[in-house]
């Protein structure tokens, strides 16, 4: 059945989760679930009450799941300019998949299937869908860690810096960049 593509966004805060509503999408409320390394796992909340949070009910199976794909998701979710396929992931939280072949065609109409009407089988360990959502190809994350001022006034700062590539930590080979780093 053919729905309207009405799309509401609610943002969290830094460590909470981010809610994408489409009404649209059948199963329930794709979430966007934080996990380590810079990407999110892609869940499913039933439709709870008005101004309720809405609870987590179950996963996405990343079969049929593409870029494109991910690339709509992340921009209605986060507003990013680009999002990919991150490394698909087990179950966690003791819940279930719900929903599979989640796509969204150019003009913003997304589907997604019953995971129980599929007649796919999801592997448990390996197939839960995730994303990474980023605004430029290359970006820098800079952590300050602690700083000192010596009794010479001189300050020494500790701070790690990571290099992402398309949304993802990319570990550079060897560390000669470290040299060029200044403090103006």
């Amino acid at each position: 059945p053919h729905r309207s593509s009405g799309i509401n966004a609610e943002y969290g805060g830094h460590d909470e989760d981010v809610i994408l509503t489409c009404s649209d999408v059948l199963r329930g409320i794709y979430q966007l679930v934080p996990q380590d390394g810079h990407y999110w796992a892609v869940g499913i909340a039933s439709r709870g009450e008005p101004n309720q949070p809405n609870e987590l009910s179950g996963w996405l199976c990343d079969d049929g799941f593409t870029d494109s794909t991910a690339t709509q998701l992340c921009q209605r979710v986060l507003g990013t300019s680009f999002g990919k396929r991150a490394p698909s992931g087990a179950l966690t939280q003791g819940l279930p998949f719900v929903a599979i072949g989640y796509s969204c065609q150019p003009d913003g109409q997304c589907r997604d299937a019953a995971y129980e009407d599929s007649p796919l089988a999801c592997n448990d360990q390996t197939e839960r869908a995730a994303v990474y959502c980023y605004n430029a190809e290359r970006d820098y994350e800079v952590k300050v860690f602690g700083t000192v001022v010596s009794l010479t006034r001189k300050i020494f700062m500790k701070i790690r810096v990571k290099y992402l590539k398309e949304g993802e930590v990319h570990h550079l080979h060897g560390d000669s960049a470290k040299d060029k780093i200044s403090v103006e």
